[in-house]
């Protein structure tokens, strides 16, 4: 190999090298609940709760619907499962939501968000 080629293979390696850095996943945060800050091709944790509807509401109360994640639910305590997954980030779309014709005070609303993977994941534990 001549010194010009080898010196392109160096090149080219250093290249693949920074894309790699560039690709790293620097979110350590693995809670599903806990707040953190994310960027394309970082692995993030999410999970999925599954229970009975009352038991997302707070006292019984059917006017005050809380997240899985409020620990003022007794989740753990009412036959609940929570799958768990971290899909890595290929690409973030931020979501608004037009209030002056949408009111979910008024209904039943449900909101999905939608977030692009690069792969679809298995779950990493069924906790029950």
């Amino acid at each position: 190999m001549t010194t010009s080629a080898a010196a392109r293979v160096a090149a080219m390696m250093a290249m693949v090298m920074v894309m790699i850095v560039k690709a790293a996943n620097t979110n350590n945060v693995y809670q599903p609940c806990a707040d953190t800050r994310i960027e394309r091709w970082d692995g993030f944790t999410f999970g999925i709760a599954f229970s009975s509807r009352d038991s997302f509401f707070y006292n019984q109360n059917q006017s005050h619907q809380l997240s899985p994640c409020d620990r003022r639910l007794s989740l753990a305590s009412s036959n609940s499962q929570l799958a768990l997954f971290r899909p890595k980030v290929h690409e973030i779309s931020l979501l608004t939501i037009n209030t002056s014709t949408f009111q979910p005070i008024s209904g039943n609303a449900k909101i999905g968000i939608t977030v692009e993977v690069d792969v679809l994941c298995p779950p990493l534990d069924i906790v029950q």
